[in-house]
């Protein structure tokens, strides 16, 4: 545990700087299903690995596995069991019931107490459809509705591409009432009553449905910019000619209704928002804005229904409620929809616009004395209303000296008093992680030093700036045919799941298994479910090592993974992670210990012997995230944080998982952005019956010590924004982070000081230790910290110099 190591930032004499000082956050990659155009299951077999490589061991095959587990998991899933899927329903197909009893004189008032369908797995959106009942034939019938759901309307195309397909005056492709399922794509087929004696049943028997369209869907990723563009990309689809991106309103519980609107047509297999004008009033990403009113309409004083809302925190807009997709076009007709995002999930990271009010508030201003003084960060609002802080990106190499004509103009007047002209240094500027474009001009410059006080502000914000991404599985894993393999056993080790279909995965995926047949287990059918716990299980089992691509049939029945180590290697891999767990564990554990002193020891133990590999993030930079070379895989994995010490967040993320989960502690990894820019994952755990934020990536930082550490979710929610990858769905909520900050570092530390107070602790530990690095509240502004900075000078008494930054309300200072 000997390490210690710093990314600290050079801050100016002088001058205190509000600094966001995080470790990079690689190595949350994700994943991009790709559908095949094989069908149907296969039998399974004792072919070799899918890398021609097996690891020795005992091996079992796919239905051995699912026969055990069906047994675990026995009456344990929810309140419906799932039947055989139906894939491949034409547009105006039905759905044949064949009764083997006389729905006349069953009892039964309606139709749809033996059988409905819903556009969602939780049953609560019905679809609108119609029955017909053959009482000779015995036959209950479901047919297509008056209205087809998600045909293209015409209203947002240009008339030369409406001109290109078949069209009425609403949509493309209309095919009229009661002719088409439309394109949805999907939707869920319970039956509540036994289809021969008309009992009914204890558990309701779900058929997922997938519709067939002209063209094969395409598989959808979300990819905004390095500049904060909402963006997709998909696959190729054969016969298309050209795709609609487009959205589609959901109610909550009507669920999906009337056509969908195009937001683009293109030829391309990629789209992205359109950057905005040059403008201090820029807006952008607007099809993905979900608020009503922002944190900075509060500021600006610009809400005035202030009945029954929250004072400060940004008011969802319910009439936006999108889903967002895509739809293949050809001449003789469309796909279906693919795979979709809803707005909620995107909104909090795509940037809107500026937060101008915000940024006026906590003093910031495009103008300014000098260029020591120069603004670090500004303040944008995010798509979901909330606020971010970031960097700013001055483009010093483009930096001029104009001559500007300013008016001297009476404050308590209003009225002309002079002009002069003023020779202004003017450097353009860009923000971090979103797409606007300002200029900052310096009156009071030297002109003699400019060249070093340029070099000086670059090297300033270099410092400050966190860079970080993710490798990204290209989803290209081959074909599906063949035979489903054997699946080496992982037995006696801790698999986290939610569902059979999740551990299912995982226990494959552990053994290393390429081909999987998914025929007969709970949830297949659903391509969107099946990639929802491969995620999961590939997340929240970190000894899967080097998930490289997956590619799900049509029917989501077989499912084709490739690794980017063999079989042979990722196994000694994995026996040397389980070997180093126990060995850390016996280390740092020891009999007694609270779930919260568990949790600190491996916390510690994880920021003191990892080193963040900053050269595999940088060489991921070089593949656009796309792949790293082959000698940094290990770093985005727990190889690389336990056997090797250095690894980026995934690495962070995932050995702290395998240690708590040896220690008796439920955790969890965690994906999603840091600070609505930064791909990134840490950890939540379960202490005492809540659970609680742990980020040992940021933790690991001398100046910054344990920054999230137990922060609440309402303030964690200020940096770390949740995706939905890492567990299933439906499972979201059970994981809510407590509200409480009992257990935060700084506060169980005595290191926590109310605003009014804390500058008098920083003076003391400042004249002890020449450093102090304290927490005070978490919404901490710039104005607030430099005030407390002018407290420090003047209870230090003597004449020192002090440079500093803070973060999330812990702040960080050092006389020079």
């Amino acid at each position: 545990m000997g390490k210690k190591h710093t990314r600290g930032i050079s801050c100016l004499a002088l001058l205190l700087t509000a600094a966001l000082l995080l470790s990079g956050c690689a190595g949350t990659p994700e994943r991009s299903p790709q559908e095949g155009s094989s069908s149907g299951g296969t039998a399974v077999s004792s072919a070799a690995a899918a890398d021609g490589v097996k690891a020795n061991g005992s091996y079992i095959t796919q239905e051995e596995l699912l026969t055990e587990l069906e047994k675990k998991y026995g009456g344990q899933e929810g309140k419906v069991e799932y039947g055989e899927p139906i894939s491949g329903l034409a547009r105006n197909g039905t759905l044949d019931l064949k009764l083997g009893f006389d729905l006349k004189k069953s009892g039964m008032e309606k139709y749809s107490e033996v059988a409905n369908l819903f556009w969602d797995a939780e049953l609560t959106q019905a679809v609108d459809f119609r029955y017909d009942y053959d009482e000779a034939a015995g036959k209950l019938t479901l047919k297509p509705g008056p209205y087809s759901v998600g045909g293209i309307y015409v209203s947002s195309l240009t008339t030369e591409e409406v001109r290109e397909y078949p069209h009425d005056t609403i949509s493309l492709f209309s095919k009229g009432a009661y002719e088409d399922w439309g394109n949805v794509g999907k939707f869920y087929l319970v039956q509540y009553v036994d289809d021969q004696t008309g009992k009914k049943l204890e558990k309701p028997v779900v058929r997922i449905v997938t519709t067939q369209g002209e063209l094969e869907a395409p598989r959808i990723v979300f990819q905004p910019t390095e500049t904060g563009l909402a963006g997709f990309r998909w696959n190729a689809v054969k016969g298309a000619q050209a795709y609609v991106v487009f959205k589609i309103s959901r109610d909550a519980d009507g669920g999906y209704s009337g056509g969908v609107t195009p937001i683009a047509m293109t030829g391309e297999t990629f789209w992205r928002s359109e950057a905005p004008t040059f403008s201090s009033y820029s807006q952008v990403n607007s099809d993905f804005r979900q608020f009503r009113y922002s944190e900075d309409d509060w500021a600006a004083d610009r809400v005035y229904e202030k009945e029954g809302l929250t004072e400060g925190k940004a008011v969802a807009d319910s009439s936006n409620n999108y889903s967002f997709g895509v739809i293949a076009l050809g001449q003789d007709g469309t796909s279906v929809f693919s795979n979709l995002y809803e707005a909620e999930e995107l909104a909090p990271n795509l940037p809107y616009a500026e937060a101008a009010a915000i940024s006026k508030k906590n003093g910031f201003t495009n103008d300014c004395a000098d260029i020591g003084l120069a603004p670090s960060h500004v303040w944008v609002t995010m798509c979901d209303g909330t606020t971010a802080r970031k960097l700013i990106n001055y483009e010093v190499d483009s930096a001029r000296v104009e001559t500007n004509r300013y008016l001297n103009i009476d404050e308590e007047t209003g009225e002309y008093v002079s002009g002069e002209d003023l020779d202004v240094l003017q450097i353009p500027y860009t923000v971090e992680g979103a797409p606007f474009e300002y200029v900052l001009e310096v009156v009071d410059y030297d002109k003699s030093t400019i060249e070093q006080d340029m070099k000086t502000l670059r090297e300033r914000q270099e410092s400050l700036r966190q860079r970080s991404g993710s490798t990204e599985v290209t989803g290209e894993a081959g074909d599906l045919e063949g035979a489903a393999e054997q699946v080496r056993e992982f037995s006696g080790e801790t698999v986290t799941a939610n569902s059979t279909l999740s551990e299912y995965l995982a226990r494959c995926m552990l053994g290393r298994t390429g081909l999987i047949d998914l025929t007969g287990v709970p949830g297949s059918g659903d391509a969107d479910l099946v990639a929802d716990a491969l995620l999961e299980a590939y997340y929240q089992n970190p000894l899967i090592l080097g998930l490289q691509g997956y590619r799900i049939n049509k029917d989501a029945t077989k499912l084709k993974i490739t690794y980017e180590e063999d079989a042979a290697e990722a196994a000694k891999k994995q026996q040397e992670i389980k070997a180093k767990v126990s060995e850390v564990t016996a280390e740092i554990i020891t009999p007694g210990m609270t779930d919260l002193e568990r949790e600190l020891a491996i916390n510690s133990y994880l920021c003191d012997t990892i080193e963040y590999d900053m050269a595999a993030l940088e060489n991921a930079e070089q593949y656009n995230y796309a792949k790293t070379d082959p000698e940094f895989n290990d770093s985005f994995t727990a190889y690389g944080a336990l056997l090797k010490g250095k690894c980026v967040c995934a690495g962070y993320a995932a050995a702290f998982k395998l240690l708590a989960d040896s220690a008796g502690l439920e955790s969890i990894v965690v994906t999603g952005m840091l600070e609505g820019t930064m791909s990134h994952a840490w950890n939540k755990v379960k202490l005492d019956g809540t659970w609680e934020v742990v980020d040992s990536t940021n933790n690991d930082n001398e100046e910054l010590f344990n920054a999230l550490l137990n922060i609440p979710g309402t303030a964690s929610r200020l940096t770390l924004v949740e995706d939905k990858q890492y567990v299933l769905d439906s499972v979201i909520p059970n994981y809510a982070l407590g509200s409480e900050d009992s257990r935060e570092y700084y506060h169980i530390s005595d290191k926590f000081f109310p605003v009014n107070a804390i500058a008098q602790e920083l003076a003391s530990e400042l004249k002890a230790e020449g450093k102090a690095t304290l927490r005070t509240e978490y919404d901490l502004t710039d104005g607030s910290f430099q005030q407390i900075a002018q407290e420090v000078y003047r209870l230090m008494e003597d004449d020192v110099s002090l440079s500093g930054y803070f973060w999330m309300g812990v702040i960080y200072l050092e006389q020079v």
